[in-house]
């Protein structure tokens, strides 16, 4: 190629991209002029300069196309003009937090921004419905249109499980506080109720590709959702479920620890039954699990969840059987509330040896025998509640040596012997004490009894207490 070849292509190039420039410029200066009112842009949107270094506006450094326009809490009111859509490049769209209250997104167009990967619509009060065109952008990884509208919005044709159908990509969907779209993602039936206004029956819809499901916007509506949980495909990528204080019902399926990305389970206060599958050993990813406040039968499952589980909250239940040993080897373990079951059999003293653990709840059940003699207590420990058990003989005298110990609830149990005063003294962190209804000999000692309760703030020793 000679050089007037060379020259005349670079010419070439510069036109078209000056042209490309010039015809980005115009299309966003014809959106601004859409809009009532917004705040002062800076630097400021002037027709000749160079758009890409526009307020909100960012340019591809190699092509010189608009990739990303971010005018969120601009203070935006007025409508959308379609030349929106000339901005074919655009990677990322962010309209959030505006005030385009009563005004509707365009019904066609966002089917051209066949490049966007990033939409956010959140807060910015638009009514009306969901445009479909949005289905078409099958580059979207992140789309987010919690509290989206005000006074009227809509999600019906299409409905979210429709609109987020195509969207094979999308890994992040946050619908907070969008109760109509929340439904929409999951609901199968709509019927009224004289009582709440509306009682919706839900499916989950198991093809979603996000990693995060949360139907929780406030109680209220949470207690509007019914509903059941359908067999898990393998390979998800789903990594938070919660589903509380809905009154999704049934049974946990098997396919459950198809989830093996799954980091957080939370099923409280809802009303499933049946066994809890031991399938969810599987879910070695689990940070926090709480299936507290429903009707799980049976045993629990010999493992619940991996190495890196923080949380286990199963109280308030119908489980029986004994406490897998398994909960002894949990390293990060920092809470396990297993209370208000009837489980039986006795208490693992490992548990009391976990590194991590601060708080031990296994009250109200059928636990009986002796707790062992603890060698090595955890040095995190400051709750733990046995009350209202069957243990029996005497209460290990290590104990009293977890010196980081705040509350201490032995209640309604048989244990027997004789304990001295000084030794309770060594907690000197304890604010809560409760040995009542047990069969000791509390002996005071040979210290000061001033001296021995410097935090406590409640005592219990009364009633089958033997002075």
């Amino acid at each position: 190629m000679n050089s007037l070849s060379i020259l005349l292509l670079l010419i070439v190039l510069f036109s078209s991209q000056s042209q490309s420039l010039s015809d980005q410029a115009s299309a966003l200066l014809q959106l601004k002029n859409g809009f009532s009112s917004m705040i002062d842009l800076n630097p400021p949107w002037i027709r000749g300069t160079n758009c890409c270094n526009w307020d909100g506006v960012l340019g591809d450094a190699a092509s010189g196309l608009v990739v990303s326009l971010d005018l969120s809490s601009h203070n935006i009111s007025g409508n959308i003009s379609s030349s929106l859509f000339d901005l074919t490049s655009l990677q990322s769209l962010n309209l959030a937090d505006n005030l385009f209250y009563r005004s509707s997104l365009p019904v066609l167009g966002f089917e051209k921004l066949g490049n966007l990967t990033h939409l956010n619509l959140s807060n910015s009060g638009f009514s009306g419905q969901v445009p479909s065109s949005i289905s078409h952008l099958k580059k979207l990884v992140s789309l987010d249109l919690s509290t989206l509208f005000v006074n009227g919005g809509q999600l019906e044709n299409p409905d979210l499980r429709a609109l987020i159908r195509g969207l094979s990509k999308l890994q992040e969907l946050y619908l907070d506080g969008l109760i109509s779209l929340i439904v929409a993602l999951i609901g199968v039936k709509l019927s009224p109720n004289p009582f709440l206004g509306f009682k919706f029956s839900v499916c989950l819809v198991v093809r979603f590709r996000g990693q995060s499901i949360s139907l929780c916007p406030n109680s209220r509506i949470c207690r509007m959702l019914s509903g059941y949980l359908p067999e898990f495909p393998k390979e998800s990528a789903l990594e938070r479920l919660i589903l509380e204080s809905t009154n999704f019902s049934g049974i946990l399926p098997a396919s459950l620890g198809n989830l093996k990305s799954l980091t957080k389970l939370d099923l409280m206060s809802c009303h499933f039954s049946g066994s809890i599958p031991s399938s969810i050993g599987n879910l070695s990813q689990l940070v926090n699990l709480d299936l507290s406040r429903n009707g799980f039968t049976g045993a629990i499952p010999l493992q619940m969840g991996g190495q890196r589980i923080l949380d286990i909250n199963l109280s308030h239940n119908n489980l029986n059987g004994t406490l897998p040993c398994s909960f002894g080897r949990l390293p990060n373990l920092t809470n396990l509330d297993l209370s208000d079951n009837s489980l039986s059999g006795s208490i693992p003293v490992t548990l009391f040896s976990l590194p991590a653990l601060q708080v031990l709840q296994l009250n109200q059940n059928k636990f009986s025998g002796q707790l062992e003699e603890i060698s090595d207590a955890s040095v995190s420990l400051d709750f733990v509640d046995l009350s209202d058990n069957e243990l029996q003989g005497e209460i290990p005298k290590l104990i009293f040596g977890i010196s980081t110990l705040k509350y201490l609830a032995l209640a309604s149990n048989n244990f027997s012997g004789k304990l001295e005063l000084d030794l309770i003294g060594h907690l000197r962190n304890l604010s809560y004490l409760d040995l009542s209804r047990n069969m000791l000999s509390i002996l005071n000692g040979s210290g000061d009894s001033s001296l021995l309760f410097p935090s406590i703030t409640e005592l219990k020793l009364k009633e089958r207490v033997v002075k």
